[in-house]
């Protein structure tokens, strides 16, 4: 039974009634997900799960190379000795 205002359908046919799928596609997909949909998933910006990219790997990299950057400028301060007192907390960038 067809959906109603459904535009894009699965393109692949049914081999028991060689007749064309009638299920919507799935996002950005060219089939849904009976016909193979699921085993492709979308990255970035096109998955659906996104939301900022606060966490892609490129973010995380950043991340490391800015907290690597802050963590040379304090040893640097702690052995001059303008800077006293604790260490930063948690772990230690490699």
């Amino acid at each position: 039974m067809p959906l109603k205002n459904i535009t894009k359908f699965c393109t692949a046919t049914c081999r028991a009634r060689n007749a064309p799928c009638k299920n919507p596609q799935a996002h950005g997909m060219p089939v849904c997900v009976k016909h193979g949909a699921h085993k492709v998933v979308a990255r970035g910006v096109d998955h659906g799960r996104w939301i900022d990219g606060q966490f892609t790997n490129a973010a995380k990299a950043e991340h490391k190379r800015t907290i690597k950057k802050l963590m040379d400028l304090e040893n640097l301060g702690f052995k001059l000795g303008f800077m006293v007192g604790h260490r930063t907390r948690g772990p230690k960038p490699r």
